[in-house]
C-alpha cells in the first residue's frame, strides 16, 4: 500500500491556538461479542501524517507513544480524557486492544477539544495464531519482525478498522499472537537483508509451514521534480508487489537505492508531498544489468473552500473535514471564517465528509481531482434539530444515568 493509499495530511488549520488549556472527553462502551468487555485498553495515539510516518520509518525512528490509555470497567464503559498541548489542539486516533479481543480502531481522527459519546462498539474474541520464520535453507530466523492484521467482525460492528499487531521471533524462529480473527488474517514477516513475505486469508491456530524469507535484490534509480530535470531530494520511494519494501529516502541528487526487493512484478511509488507524487506499474525485478529507474513526479492537486450555513451563507468555523480515498484519510478543520485547504493530494476521486456537532453531517461521495488541479468546493451545512425528553421506570419515576 502506498502513502497515497494510506494518506498524508497537509491541512490548513489542523492545529489551532486556544486561549486556555482544554480537555476533551470521549465516552463509550466496549463489548466482547454481546457482553461487556472488561479490561480492554482504550488508547489515544497521536495522529501522525503518513508522509511524516513514512519518513520516520525510513530513518528507523520509533513510533509515537500513546497520549493516554484507560481500561474499560466492569460494564465495559470508558472515559478517555485528552488535554490540549500547551493550549494547542491535539489530533489523535482511538484504538482498542487487550482484554481477550481482536484489536481494532475507530475510523477517523479525533481532537483534544471534542467531547462526544461514541456509543457501544463490539469487538471479536481474539484467538491464538502461532508459527515460525525460517531462511531458504530451513534454519530458524531469530529477531524477524512479524505483523498480523486481523479483520474485525463486521457482523458485530461494521464501524471498526483493523489494527496491525507486531511480534518478534524468538531464538528458535517462533512467534505468537493472541489477537487473531477466526478467518481472513494477513500475516507478514521481514528481516534486514532478506526479502519480506506475506500470507493472506489465514485462519487462527498454528501454521503448518514456516514463513520463508529469501535473499532479495537491490533496485536503484532517481526521482525528478515535475520540471523533469531537478532532483527530488528527500522523496520517499518503495516497491509494492506481493509485499511492500521499506520506504527509502532519495538523496540530494534524487538518487535512491532499495537494498532488498523481492523478485517479480511490482509498482514503484515515489511521494514527495507538496513536490508531487508518481507511480510506475509493472516494474520487473531484478532489473536488467546496469539499469536504473528514472521517475518524474506529477504535480499534486489541491482542494479548498469554505464551510457555510446552508440557509444564511454565513461561515461555520471549526468544522472537521475528512477526505477519503480507499484507505487514505486526510483531515483538517476550517478556520473561523470557514476556510479550509488540502494540498499535496494525489489525483483521483476523494470522498469528502464534514462534521460539526450543531449541524447535520455532510458527505460528497466523489470529488474527482486531476493531477495538478486546484479545485474549490464550498460545503453547505444544515442546522440540525434537537430532541429532549425524560426517561422513567414503570412507576413513572425518573431514571438517572440511562443511556441508549
Amino acid at each position: 500500500m502506498s502513502i497515497r493509499n494510506v494518506g498524508l495530511v497537509v491541512a490548513a488549520g489542523a492545529l489551532l491556538a486556544a486561549a486556555t488549556v482544554t480537555a476533551g472527553q470521549l465516552r463509550g462502551r466496549v463489548l466482547l461479542g454481546e457482553q461487556p468487555a472488561v479490561g480492554v485498553s482504550v488508547s489515544a495515539l497521536p495522529y501522525e501524517p503518513p508522509l511524516e510516518q513514512a519518513r520516520r520509518e525510513a530513518h528507523g525512528g520509533a513510533a509515537p507513544q500513546a497520549i493516554t490509555t484507560v481500561k474499560t470497567g466492569p460494564d465495559g464503559a470508558f472515559v478517555l480524557v485528552t488535554a490540549s498541548d500547551g493550549g494547542r489542539e491535539r489530533l489523535f486516533v482511538v484504538r482498542f486492544a487487550g482484554g481477550g479481543a481482536v484489536p481494532a480502531a475507530l475510523p477517523g481522527i479525533w481532537s483534544s477539544e471534542e467531547s462526544l459519546d461514541l456509543g457501544d462498539h463490539a469487538l471479536a474474541t481474539g484467538l491464538p495464531l502461532s508459527g515460525k520464520v525460517a531462511d531458504a535453507a530451513g534454519a530458524p530466523l531469530a529477531g524477524a519482525e512479524v505483523t498480523l492484521t486481523a479483520p474485525p467482525d463486521r457482523a458485530l460492528d461494521p464501524d471498526l478498522d483493523p489494527v496491525t499487531q507486531v511480534a518478534t521471533t524468538a531464538a528458535d524462529g517462533t512467534f505468537f499472537f493472541a489477537g487473531a480473527s477466526a478467518a481472513g488474517d494477513l500475516l507478514a514477516a521481514e528481516k534486514a537483508g532478506l526479502a519480506g513475505v506475506r500470507l493472506t486469508g489465514l485462519r487462527a491456530g498454528a501454521l503448518r509451514a514456516p514463513l520463508v524469507l529469501r535473499p532479495g535484490v537491490a533496485v536503484g534509480g532517481s526521482i525528478r521534480l515535475p520540471d523533469g530535470s531537478s532532483p527530488a531530494a528527500g522523496a520517499l520511494v518503495r516497491l509494492e508487489g506481493s509485499v511492500a519494501t521499506r520506504w527509502v529516502e532519495a538523496g540530494k541528487d534524487g538518487a535512491f537505492t532499495i537494498p532488498v526487493a523481492p523478485s517479480g512484478s511490482s509498482t514503484l511509488v515515489a511521494d514527495a508531498g507538496e513536490d508531487g507524487y508518481v507511480e510506475r506499474a509493472n516494474v520487473a525485478v531484478p532489473l536488467a544489468p546496469g539499469a536504473g529507474l528514472v521517475l518524474t513526479l506529477e504535480r499534486p492537486s489541491a482542494l479548498r473552500g469554505r464551510t457555510v450555513d446552508a440557509r444564511t451563507g454565513k461561515p461555520v468555523g471549526r468544522v472537521r473535514i475528512e477526505l477519503h480515498q480507499g484507505k487514505a484519510v486526510r483531515t483538517a478543520r476550517s478556520a473561523p471564517d470557514g476556510a479550509y485547504a488540502f494540498t499535496a493530494l494525489p489525483a483521483g476521486a476523494w470522498r469528502v465528509q464534514a462534521d460539526e456537532s450543531r449541524y447535520v453531517p455532510w458527505t460528497h461521495a466523489a470529488v474527482p481531482l486531476r493531477a495538478g488541479e486546484a479545485r474549490t468546493l464550498d460545503i453547505p451545512l444544515v442546522l440540525g434539530a434537537t430532541l429532549s425528553g425524560r426517561v422513567t421506570d414503570e412507576a413513572r419515576q425518573g431514571v438517572a444515568g440511562a443511556s441508549g
